[in-house]
């Protein structure tokens, strides 16, 4: 899990770190204290309070956020789970694609952190999408 000060914060917003720690006294911004007494604040809980007051995200915040592989033949489904991911995950990053064989293309080019896979899919369901995964990586 990564991490950042209150100064790395006041950098990114252009504001004070004593602004940072009010808005974390305020319980505005979430944050843990380490022993000896320092703020930390995950990046999921700064990439969740930067959106919530439309302040755009840094490349640094952006270029680290973890790939999600939605794989799903039906656009409903897709759509449903990448609202989710977007409300509660913001740290997520999501990709979607409709069928197994695209689904190990993607992977095999640019590796998810997460593959979030129908096992009913056309051309090659999701079990066999794993079989063949599985049999590459080792």
């Amino acid at each position: 899990m990564k991490t950042f000060t209150t100064h790395d914060i006041a950098r990114f917003c252009d504001v004070t770190p004593s602004s940072v720690v009010h808005w974390i006294n305020g319980g505005r911004l979430k944050s843990f204290q380490t022993p000896g007494g320092h703020h930390r604040v995950s990046q999921e809980n700064l990439v969740a309070f930067l959106r919530s007051l439309d302040i755009p995200l840094p490349a640094e915040l952006c270029a680290s956020r973890a790939r999600v592989l939605i794989v799903d033949d039906e656009a409903d489904v897709t759509r449903v789970i990448e609202k989710a991911f977007a409300r509660h995950l913001a740290s997520f990053e999501t990709e979607v694609c409709h069928d197994g064989v695209d689904a190990l293309i993607r992977i095999g080019q640019n590796p998810p952190a997460l593959v979030v896979l129908d096992l009913l899919l056309p051309k090659m369901d999701g079990a066999q999408v794993c079989r063949v995964r599985n049999r590459r990586s080792c």
